[in-house]
Formats: C-alpha cells, sequence, structure tokens
C-alpha cells in the first residue's frame, strides 16, 4: 500500500496515487467513494441488508397468521410446525 510503484519528478508514488495522476475515470470513481463514505469514515453504505423483501413478506405473513395460498405442507394442508415456532426461527436468523 505504501510501497512506490513508480517516481515521477523523484516523487514516489503508490498504485492509488500512479492511477489518480493518469486515470481520469478512476479519479472520479476515488471522489464518488469519498462523498458516499463520508470521508473514507463511514461505509454502512456497504453492508449487506439482513432481510430481503421476500423475507420481510413471509415474516408479515407469518405474524398476521396467515398461511397464504399453495403455503401447505401436505396434501391435507396442515403445516408440520406451528407459525409461532416459524417465526422464532426467523427472529433467530435475524442478523
Amino acid at each position: 500500500m505504501t510501497t512506490p510503484t513508480k517516481v515521477t519528478d523523484e516523487t514516489p508514488l503508490n498504485e492509488v496515487m500512479d492511477k489518480y495522476q493518469s486515470d481520469q475515470e478512476y479519479k472520479m470513481r476515488l471522489h464518488a467513494l469519498d462523498v458516499i463514505t463520508k470521508g473514507f469514515t463511514d461505509f454502512s453504505k456497504f453492508t449487506k441488508k439482513a432481510k430481503s423483501n421476500a423475507a420481510q413478506k413471509l415474516e408479515k405473513q407469518i405474524a398476521q397468521g396467515g398461511t397464504g395460498i399453495g403455503t401447505s405442507m401436505n396434501a391435507n394442508g396442515v403445516v408440520s410446525a406451528s407459525q409461532t415456532e416459524i417465526k422464532n426461527a426467523l427472529d433467530f436468523l435475524k442478523l
């Protein structure tokens, strides 16, 4: 990271500094990253969302007590685990 890869006018440059000087697109991407991360201090935008939209819908459906159409586990429409057990399992999986 700090090892010079190039020397320009007696100034040692690392890979980032070299790309910054020679590649306008790289300069724009680096600037955008600086803005998005609030000066490289907040990387929360890059963390994975803990719950997908599908998981939110499933959790809402379980909380309401409905099984929905086509969600039964067998031909008799009986779900093998109680909805409370499923909700508790989903709660356990939250990050």
